[in-house]
């Protein structure tokens, strides 16, 4: 284990300044760095790593950035405000750890396991979290833009107000999850044609959700401006106020579903199972909507 630099330039003191530093510097390094081991502002070694899994769990606010945890188990640590950007988490389990605030930006968090895990208000920016476990998991204010979460587990997980713009949740499991003014839209589709875009397409500018699983998912509120919901499962979801402006609603399942308040303007619901849906009279443009029976 390296050891810090905690050296002192003494000059040319006289021999009682000596005597006293040298009797003083211990105990000062003593109180401000219990265990001696680990140096603030240092990126831990995976030795390090796994001593302090041994001793205490405790990493609030440490250092783990781009090592290669690889199968890492951190069951139950305290990760608060830890650095975990560029690391490699994929396959380990993080079940019931505090991620709090914790970066995890551009992460592999493939196959990992974090089922209970706090990932509140935690930075997974561009993260890859492809199959991973995050049933219960509180993602509240977690910021998920560009992350990959395509086939994650995420049933009744609570992803209030999280930010997953251009994030991908290809066949992901959204059961019962808390998605409450969540973001998942994109960019306004008469912005994108100012470009130059000639043709636009709903579907195309929001999170990716295909084939995705939100049964009885709460989506009050939820920006999916632009979304791809195609052949999504969204039976008895409530989408109370949400924005599905543009939203791609193709082959989706909606029964059930309840669209108080919605705003449908040029969302595409051709062949979607509009079977007992709730509230469409009450939902916004609904007449501009695509593939929807007039009423």
């Amino acid at each position: 284990m390296t050891a810090c630099n905690h050296s002192v330039h003494l000059g040319s003191h006289s021999y009682h300044t000596v005597m006293l530093l040298a009797l003083t510097i211990p105990l000062i390094l003593t109180i401000t760095a219990p265990g001696a081991a680990y140096c603030s502002g240092n990126r831990l070694t995976i030795e390090e790593v796994r001593e302090i899994m041994r001793r205490d769990k405790d990493f609030e606010g440490k250092d783990l950035s781009n090592l290669n945890l690889f199968g890492f188990n951190f069951v139950g640590a305290d990760l608060k405000y830890a650095d975990l950007h560029g690391s490699n988490l994929a396959g380990g389990n993080l079940m019931s750890a505090n991620l709090t605030k914790a970066d995890l930006s551009g992460s592999n968090l493939t196959g990992a396991t974090m089922i209970r895990t706090s990932l509140y208000r935690a930075d997974l920016s561009g993260a890859n979290l492809a199959r991973s476990m995050l049933a219960g998991a509180n993602l509240g204010y977690a910021d998920l833009t560009g992350a990959n979460l395509a086939g994650a587990y995420m049933a009744r997980a609570n992803l209030e107000h999280a930010d997953m713009e251009g994030a991908s949740l290809i066949q992901a499991n959204l059961q019962d999850a808390n998605l409450r003014r969540a973001n998942m839209g994109g960019r306004d589709p008469r912005e994108i044609d100012r470009w130059g875009v000639k043709k636009i397409t709903p579907g195309i500018f929001g999170a990716q959700l295909p084939n995705a699983d939100l049964r009885r998912a709460d989506l009050t509120g939820a920006n999916l401006f632009g979304a791809n919901l195609f052949m999504a499962d969204l039976k008895d979801s409530n989408l109370r106020n949400a924005n599905l402006g543009w939203a791609d609603l193709r082959g989706a399942k909606l029964s059930g579903a309840s669209f108080y308040g919605a705003d449908l303007e040029n969302a595409d619901l051709t062949n979607a199972d509009i079977k007992d849906i709730k509230d469409i009279e009450k939902a916004s443009n609904a007449g501009k909507a695509i593939g929807l029976p007039p009423r």
